[in-house]
């Protein structure tokens, strides 16, 4: 760590955050929709909070069909890291309405074994999935890759599964606000648990 730090912006605010099961001593376990959407309205220690969500993309090129292991991922997921994309730009916030979702950043080193490393593929559409969608961006290797993904795409919350907590899929990341210790972030989120656990007991 203290030859190659981390080339995140005041890496030692941003944390990861997990569920536990209590059924399970000290188990730790990806995290449920509808407990994420609390975590973001409740917790007052984080700057950000952000969601990746594991999925894979069909994408036919020269060489034929391939899938990419991709994230869905939340509108501070880049903005948490403070990195800056090799080229291009990440996601905007229009992006994440329905209709407007139809974009794609890809990582540095799918950019250059499936792409060349070609400058001009921002505003290329790529049909993945049979849906097209138009590259913003290229981010460098340094950026978190949840699940291995070679790509990310932005999440659109679809209604029911807001409140969904029995799906336990999400890896979760959070900036911690100015101020706030780990301790302190703790001992909150131990607090909210409690919450979620007395209003949702199954």
């Amino acid at each position: 760590v203290l030859l190659a730090p981390y080339p995140f912006a005041d890496a030692e605010r941003i944390v990861a955050v997990w569920q536990t099961n209590v059924k399970i001593p000290n188990a730790t376990q990806p995290v449920s929709p509808g407990n994420f959407m609390d975590w973001k309205t409740r917790a007052r220690s984080f700057e950000l909070l952000a969601a990746a969500e594991p999925y894979s993309f069909d994408w036919v090129g020269p060489e034929g069909p391939e899938a990419f292991e991709i994230s869905f991922v939340t509108e501070d997921f880049f903005p948490l890291q403070g990195l800056r994309p090799l080229l291009g730009r990440t996601f905007v916030p229009a992006e994440f309405s329905p209709g407007k979702d139809n974009v794609v950043l890809l990582t540095e080193s799918l950019w250059r074994t499936r792409f060349g490393g070609d400058s001009s593929i921002v505003g290329r559409t790529l049909i993945l999935d049979t849906v097209p969608r138009v590259v913003v961006g290229v981010m460098p290797e340094d950026a978190m890759r949840p699940f291995d993904a070679k790509m990310w795409v932005p999440k659109r919350f679809q209604p029911e599964e807001m409140t969904t907590r029995t799906g336990d899929y999400w890896q979760v990341l959070g900036r911690l606000a100015p101020g706030v210790s780990l301790a302190q972030s703790q001992g909150e989120m131990d607090g909210v648990a409690a919450q979620l656990a007395t209003e949702f007991p199954a």
